[in-house]
């Protein structure tokens, strides 16, 4: 799931191209458990690629539990309507079907189309194209900062990773404001300081460095991505959040990595 934002976004801006069909399964719930920014600009996407897709070649497809629980402009943006067997003719017809079409007992895949009964059949399985999960960052030379929901059992995962990291404090410590304003730089191997959301908000000076200098590793959720984050766009969506993390490197770029990091060649 972490993908599909920047997977809609770029079907957005597509130019023409050869037909593609865009399937979305589940529509009316897909987007629920994002975060608001998220789920927003997904929803603002979709919907652009509902008005002008065709433009492009992009065609799309969507199942919903509940129609109605979707918004109104994208609802209405679906040339097309199938609608399956109901539980009751009353709530047909509030989907917007025909009533004097629905029957009691009925196989699975009957509907209606067009006001016309129909029966829709089993297809063969899509190749499952998707992407392979992302690979552990590899941490060589230079500076890191990880910002952690869970700053002291990461610092663990990282010793026992076989990484040498130290633990960012709220009210901050000597050795660490050394280690993230260079000293010793030019000693091979990574630096690496870790800390949570509330530490590296309170040393607002060494994060002033780390921000410019250092690769950041988010392992955590929303407020952990928000204290180095730039406003730049949205930051990816994790699949997982306990086995992932997010990575953004002093370029401003950002990716998606497997956690822990592992160390480098």
């Amino acid at each position: 799931m972490g993908r599909a934002p920047g997977h809609l976004a770029r079907l957005r801006e597509a130019r023409p191209q050869p037909e593609l069909l865009l399937l979305v399964d589940d529509l009316d719930t897909a987007f629920r458990d994002w975060p608001d920014d998220h789920r927003h600009a997904a929803i603002e996407a979709l919907e652009a690629i509902l008005r002008d897709g065709r433009r492009a070649g992009v065609v799309v497809a969507a199942s919903a539990g509940v129609a109605h629980r979707l918004g109104t402009g994208i609802r209405e943006a679906f040339g097309q309507h199938l609608l399956l067997r109901h539980a009751s003719r009353a709530d047909l017809v509030h989907a917007g079907g025909a009533g004097d079409l629905w029957r009691t007992h009925e196989p699975p895949g009957a509907g209606q189309w067009e006001a016309h009964r129909a029966q829709v059949v089993d297809a063969p399985h899509l190749v499952d194209d998707r992407h392979p999960s992302p690979e552990s960052l590899q941490v060589g030379d230079g500076l890191f900062a990880v910002v952690s929901a869970s700053p002291r059992a990461d610092l663990v995962t990282l010793r026992e990773a076989g990484l040498a990291a130290v633990l960012l404090e709220p009210t901050g410590d000597t050795a660490v404001r050394a280690i993230i304003a260079g000293s010793g730089a030019d000693a091979p191997g990574p630096r690496i300081v870790v800390g949570d959301a509330d530490a590296w908000m309170a040393n607002w000076s060494v994060a002033a460095i780390v921000r410019e200098e250092a690769t950041i590793v988010v392992h955590g959720g929303a407020r952990e991505q928000r204290v180095f984050h730039s406003g730049r766009g949205l930051a990816p969506l994790l699949d997982d959040a306990v086995a992932q993390c997010l990575v953004t490197a002093s370029d401003g770029s950002s990716r998606r990595a497997a956690w822990p990091p592992r160390p480098g060649n």
